[in-house]
């Protein structure tokens, strides 16, 4: 398995982070390179990766690097979007908590009032403590130097890998799917 080094910009805290909501796990999350307005951030198990709506890239075209390939997305419910994904951004997201990590989001569409959506990838990339009940969760000690294997989407991100990995990872021939719960 290829994988790269992350870590985080800043301590991670083991202060809980809780959900703005009693009805879905909503955070408050920050994008520095996007601007100082905090988003509402959809902690979403059933994404299989990270969003950010195309309106907050907008206005910061340097930020979209674009996929070799796009991607088609589809709902949970199995209906696609009838658009695919082109670009995703690289972005130093800052928590309540003050934590910063650098994420990948893929740029869609997203529900009006959850502008970023973390999935899946993201909670099995950090691994927050999460307790259900009281709808919160914190970052372990184990997250402070997280290994990231590389995926199916980062096989379609356009990189010059070191030479010795250049044709280490196939290229899929059928473009993997990516989920967005509506």
């Amino acid at each position: 398995t290829i994988s790269s080094s992350s870590k985080p910009l800043r301590d991670l805290s083991n202060t809980p982070i809780s959900s703005q909501s009693s009805q879905s796990f909503l955070i408050k999350t920050q994008i520095p390179d996007i601007g100082s307005e905090s988003f509402n951030t959809l902690v979403d198990c059933g994404a299989s990766m990270n969003f950010v709506d195309h309106s907050l890239t907008n206005t910061h075209p340097n930020l979209l690097i674009p996929l070799e390939r796009s991607l088609p997305l589809q709902y949970f419910d199995g209906s696609c979007s009838g658009s695919n994904i082109t670009h995703y951004v690289l972005a130093n997201t800052r928590f309540p908590n003050n934590t910063i990590q650098s994420i990948k989001f893929l740029v869609t569409k997203t529900h009006p009032l959850t502008p970023v959506v973390l999935g899946l990838d993201w909670l099995r990339t950090w691994n927050p403590r999460i307790d259900w009940t009281n709808l919160t969760f914190s970052f372990g000690q184990t997250a402070c130097s997280a290994t990231i294997p590389l995926t199916v989407f980062d096989a379609q991100l356009p990189s010059k890998p070191p030479p010795d990995l250049a044709n280490s990872t196939p290229k899929p021939s059928i473009p993997p799917r990516v989920q967005l719960v509506k």
